[in-house]
């Protein structure tokens, strides 16, 4: 979890989002990135690596700009990790514009394997199933030619 401190457009027109505070297990995976050893009153952009760095900031500038929740993924590069990320803005009751940001981030690689584990389970079992429906409907018409057969015998 993160704190972000939203500092108003400066010459590029855009905020700058300041790491005020940080929980942990939050500051480890900062660390873990090989980035800034000291981030607190560090802006985002000297702290995350680039890939990470522009999609949190442009999920940062929508938050505040629309005053809402924003829910979104970054895959850094390699691959072996996945975060997915919850920033929630904070409001001044008085200026009515976005102060802070909290950013609650979670590691799914887990469930993102567990879900394509059961994609493919699923897919699976469907085929399994499509596969035994033309094996009933084949047994059926294979069945069904000789007993009709029989019976038109049988019948004269």
């Amino acid at each position: 979890m993160l704190l972000l401190r939203v500092q108003q457009p400066g010459t590029d027109g855009s905020p700058s989002f300041i790491i005020q505070a940080a929980n942990p297990s939050a500051a480890e995976r900062i660390r873990s990135f090989g980035h800034a050893e000291s981030f607190l009153d560090r802006n985002i952009d000297d702290v995350f690596p680039n890939l990470v760095q522009k999609k949190a900031r442009a999920e940062y500038k929508a938050c505040v700009k629309t005053g809402t929740i924003r829910r979104y993924t970054i895959t850094p590069p390699g691959g072996s990790v996945t975060l997915e990320s919850i920033a929630t803005p904070v409001r001044d009751a008085t200026r009515k514009n976005g102060t802070h940001i909290v950013v609650i981030t979670r590691d799914i690689v887990e469930h993102v394997r567990q879900e394509r584990e059961l994609a493919d389970a699923l897919w699976q079992a469907q085929q399994a199933n499509k596969s035994k429906a033309e094996f009933l409907a084949a047994m059926s018409h294979e069945l069904r030619t000789p007993l009709n057969a029989v019976l038109g015998y049988s019948e004269m």
